[in-house]
């Protein structure tokens, strides 16, 4: 079994990131391939901040949970911390896609906490 933790910090509220992470967009997110799909579970509070846990049927890792801690880190700034496993992946394969899930979730929150 194949495990990773990536970790960004974004300027954007905490709670936006989980609002984000709960709508339709969060589908768009992965880096997908052909048959990729997502199900996101509804945020739930942790302590000062939420967790989303996430399963992903990737056409290249299989079967993929993950859990997105969502954190307030000072001012107005956000850590995103991501834990996934995958049975039948490298955990290369699996810390690149989690990277670049996480590095879009980034992209993503910072823009729409802009625009506000």
């Amino acid at each position: 079994m194949a495990g990773t933790e990536v970790v960004r910090h974004v300027a954007a509220d905490a709670a936006g990131v989980a609002l984000l992470l709960s709508g339709p967009a969060a589908y768009d997110l992965w880096p997908q391939a052909d048959d990729t799909t997502m199900t996101a579970r509804a945020p739930m509070r942790s302590g000062i901040g939420f967790v989303v846990d996430l399963s992903v049927d990737d056409d290249t890792l299989g079967a993929v949970r993950a859990r997105v801690a969502i954190t307030p880190a000072g001012g107005a700034t956000t850590s995103l911390r991501l834990s996934a496993s995958a049975a039948e992946a490298s955990e290369g394969a699996l810390r690149e896609r989690a990277a670049r899930f996480l590095d879009a979730l980034a992209r993503q929150a910072q823009a729409r906490s802009s625009a506000a």
